[in-house]
């Protein structure tokens, strides 16, 4: 009895498709530009954007054969994933090349289940990442930043509002697929201006024929053109809402 309101609980949630309209698409696209374009929303947004940039990390480093030992989100919106294995060859280079990429596929992947009602199953894939995240998160801060998306996006689950539900994961995917982008820029933006030995681009630089500079253009151009590719899905799809 017990077992089968369990499986009736998490059936209702995984099945939900979501009620996204044009009008509340359109909201939340506007308030994901408005806060990516605005420095101090940015600024907590980011941690967002963190935590998948992490994540993407941790997902090819697993992929690859890594071992992960920690990750590390700080209070100025950065993030270090530290792994165990070789330094050099095809592992090393794909983990540090997962990161910038991640939040632009990401914020794609969720807008697409939105759109296409699977907003249950894009909100439970969340949450696993978020606790994968916290089992792997070795910071006090990290692991308060984790925390708080988690007990938002339990919370919606729980809830299981069809109409919320998709409002905030498109809320979601648009500050992920934006963001995606504007970290890009600000990583390019910093390594012309500091010439950064520690970032992404730099140990990818110390990997490859291409400088670090030139690695940063290559995440810009990717996002961006992953942006429009989002962009144009929701577009085109846009007509068919109410």
């Amino acid at each position: 009895m017990i077992a089968a309101s369990v499986a009736d609980y998490l059936g209702d949630r995984f099945s939900v498709a979501g009620e996204l309209t044009s009008l509340t698409l359109g909201i939340a696209v506007a308030l994901a530009v408005l806060g990516v374009g605005a420095n101090l929303v940015w600024r907590q947004l980011r941690y967002l954007v963190t935590t998948v940039h992490e994540m993407g990390h941790v997902v090819v480093g697993w992929f690859v054969g890594r071992t992960i030992q920690s990750v590390r989100l700080n209070h100025d919106t950065s993030g270090l994933t530290i792994t165990h294995g070789r330094q050099t060859g095809p592992g090393i280079f794909l983990l540090y090349l997962a990161g910038y990429p991640a939040p632009s596929i990401a914020g794609f992947a969720v807008l697409w289940a939105v759109i296409y009602q699977h907003a249950g199953w894009a909100m439970f894939l969340s949450l696993i990442m978020l606790l994968v995240c916290l089992g792997l998160v070795r910071n006090v801060f990290g692991a308060f930043i984790v925390l708080l998306q988690l007990a938002a996006l339990s919370a919606l689950w729980i809830w299981n509002d069809p109409r919320v539900l998709s409002a905030v994961l498109t809320l979601i995917g648009s500050v992920l697929s934006l963001g995606g982008l504007r970290a890009c820029l600000d990583l390019l933006a910093l390594q012309r201006r500091r010439g950064s030995k520690s970032s992404d681009a730099a140990v990818l630089a110390a990997h490859s024929p291409l400088g670090a500079v030139a690695w940063c253009y290559l995440f810009v151009v990717f996002s961006f053109g992953l942006l429009v590719v989002t962009a144009a899905m929701v577009v085109d799809q846009s007509a068919a809402l109410g």
